[in-house]
């Protein structure tokens, strides 16, 4: 071989290997993130209250999850899961057969769909204890993931949280919905009760006087239609309601927004979603009529 070829050939060897390398920076993280994630999520509430926690999936890299398990535990001192969902293969107090201690403070979820898993696929609910101020994990492990034809996917998991506030005030309003902590948490729906004190969403009254009447529905009327831009308007799902100015008939303000239900009532609803839509009237219509005022 002449020095020349050899030259060529070193040469075409480093261009190969240049080619590699770039491939492989291009290829390999789109590679390792091909995963599907699956996400436990947060809720904030008062010692001793009840708040439901979504658990969903996430597919990427053109993998739809067929089939998946997982233990989601929390610290047993500070709150319990009462049940969870889907009911049929879900267990909100599981024990480990394979480990010599007892747990009861595991929920074991599972899942199976050839048509594969996304979205929202199951919910925790949870119970706090009586500690207030505090936090607990829901900590996930990723016990089984497969695709639809059975071979194993890698999952990637986001764990959750419960938040147990301050203990409500004999007086007062913390959330700053209208209504105030006690009424919150009294029996009767129709004087603010059987709600979140700590959920300035969960009593819509847009006009702010204590009582979903009929203004709160020509006030949502008048801003029906309008979103927030995916969250990119100088006003959006995330500006502060009642201090950010409302622009008028028209345009996106959160105060006449809501988002998903999240407890055990229609009207235990959450932050906006951005979209002033249908769902909103219905929100407002399961709490005609309700009031907090004096």
């Amino acid at each position: 071989m002449t020095v020349r070829t050899r030259l060529i050939l070193t040469i075409l060897s480093g261009v190969a290997l240049a080619v590699l390398l770039a491939w492989y920076a291009v290829v390999a993280p789109a590679q390792a993130d091909s995963s599907a994630k699956v996400t436990v999520g947060e809720a904030t509430l008062a010692p001793g209250g009840t708040a439901v926690v979504g658990v969903s999936v996430t597919p990427n890299g053109g993998k739809m999850v067929g089939a998946l398990t997982i233990d989601v535990s929390y610290d047993e001192s500070l709150a319990s899961a009462t049940s969870c969902t889907p009911s049929a293969s879900c267990n909100p107090s599981y024990d480990d057969p394979d480990t010599p201690e007892v747990e009861t403070n595991v929920v074991r979820l599972v899942w199976a769909d050839l048509a594969g898993l996304s979205g929202q696929v199951g919910t925790i609910t949870i119970l706090a204890g009586d500690t207030a101020d505090t936090t607990t994990n829901l900590s996930v492990v990723v016990v089984t993931c497969v695709d639809v034809e059975a071979s194993p996917l890698q999952c990637s998991a986001n764990d959750g949280s419960i938040t147990i506030g301050p203990a409500k005030q004999p007086t007062g309003d913390t959330d700053g919905d209208g209504c105030g902590d006690m009424q919150e948490n009294g029996p009767d729906a129709t004087l603010g009760g059987l709600r979140d004190y700590l959920n300035f969403w969960d009593f819509f009254d847009p006009d702010m006087d204590g009582t979903v009447a009929f203004g709160d529905f020509l006030l949502l009327v008048q801003h029906f239609g309008t979103n927030d831009a995916g969250g990119t308007s100088p006003i959006n799902r995330n500006s502060d309601p009642l201090t950010t100015p409302d622009p008028g008939p028209g345009n996106y303000h959160p105060l006449f927004d809501r988002g998903a239900v999240l407890g055990p009532n229609s009207w235990n609803v959450g932050p906006p979603d951005g979209a002033i839509a249908f769902g909103d009237f219905l929100s407002l219509i399961v709490q005609f009529t309700h009031s907090c005022a004096a």
